[in-house]
């Protein structure tokens, strides 16, 4: 639907799959900036996999100690093979199917992505480091496969780097908050000092450049799955502070019952 709009809403067309609006349009308006910017509600995702992700290492974490880093290979190995499946169906089918599956002025768009994906792209995202290769050489087909898989190049560099995030917190709780700030505004300061130097169009609907540049980049997409691992520790020391309230009432109700049955 949002395609559509942008469409329907831009006179001037759809140039190299990014909506040109014209001056006064509909799209320029205030009451229509929910379009442009609804290409940050995928920030939903990240904050869920950072919940997610670090939840599931605290768990691990608290029972082994350092001796987890021995299973790091593992953890990064686990989450590749969880993927990639997936993720070669998909390449595949770009590259044989999908030409064969339609025509139009659009379409081409879907033979690109194939095209390049044959050129040597498909390896790449198998790495998920497409949004790099991207920054390295934005007209490089390597970085031309699946574009909008990006997400999931981004997750897997940030499910990468989690552990190194969620340890601190578990040894030294003040150094943790600490880094994960410090990580925190590292990422916004890299975005606006970016989008600034560049005058950037806050919005990949509008800049390609921006979008290359900043919106696929772990760097400076990092703050949802931050504060999703932010979320998770709060949420496991409200848990653990619970936990120990229900074993402080044990330890009450079972002094009580100790005392009245030694009275009678």
């Amino acid at each position: 639907m949002g395609s559509e709009m942008c469409i329907r809403d831009s006179p001037k067309g759809v140039l190299a799959g990014i909506s040109v609006p014209p001056e006064g349009g509909r799209i320029s308006r205030m009451s229509y900036q929910l379009l442009p910017a609804a290409f940050f509600a995928v920030d939903t995702f990240f904050w869920m996999s950072g919940v997610l992700t670090a939840l599931a290492l605290i768990k691990q974490m608290r029972h082994r100690g350092l001796a987890w880093a021995r299973l790091y290979p593992i953890y990064a190995l686990g989450r590749w093979l969880r993927l990639t499946p997936l993720v070669a169906v998909t390449i595949g089918t770009s590259i044989g199917l999908l030409p064969s599956l339609g025509d139009g002025p659009l379409y081409e768009m879907t033979s690109r992505e194939g095209e390049a994906c044959a050129a040597g792209g498909w390896w790449v995202d198998l790495l998920y480091a497409q949004n790099l290769v991207s920054l390295a050489d934005s007209n490089s087909k390597l970085g031309g496969c699946e574009r909008h898989m990006w997400y999931l190049a981004n997750d897997m560099q940030f499910y990468l780097f989690a552990p190194v995030v969620v340890f601190p917190f578990l040894r030294w709780r003040r150094l943790g908050w600490s880094f994960l700030g410090t990580l925190l505004l590292g990422s916004t300061v890299a975005n606006a000092v970016i989008s600034a130097t560049n005058h950037y169009a806050a919005s990949p609907l509008f800049d390609m450049t921006y979008f290359t540049r900043v919106y696929i980049q772990p760097w400076t997409r990092a703050q949802p799955f931050l504060v999703g691992v932010g979320f998770a520790m709060l949420w496991d020391y409200r848990q653990e502070e619970r936990a120990q309230l229900k074993r402080r009432e044990g330890l009450l109700g079972n002094a009580f019952s100790d005392r009245v049955a030694g009275s009678v």
